[in-house]
């Protein structure tokens, strides 16, 4: 039998939020998806607006996908550097 039931991990134990069809002590395997929170979420969603820019930037500029990453590991390299000093 398979189920997929969303659960909350509450101080060390996975509660489920929906009652189970299975007798006490069952043994089951448990495959655990993180759910994003809405702040995570909002602050992706910032993210990926405040990159609309760059893209559009790197789309006028013709470059290839390995070129454009390339530029952005250089710029984040350096950015790294300057927060270090």
């Amino acid at each position: 039998m398979s189920l997929q039931i969303d659960a909350i991990y509450d101080n060390g134990v996975l509660k489920p939020l929906v009652p189970l069809p299975l007798p006490d002590k069952a043994r089951v395997k448990v495959t655990v998806e993180t759910q994003l929170s809405s702040e995570t979420k909002i602050s992706q969603l910032a993210v990926v607006e405040a990159l609309a820019p760059v893209r559009a930037a790197f789309a006028s500029l013709e470059l290839s996908e390995d070129e454009a990453v390339e530029i952005f590991e250089a710029e984040k390299h350096m950015l790294r550097r300057e927060r270090r000093e």
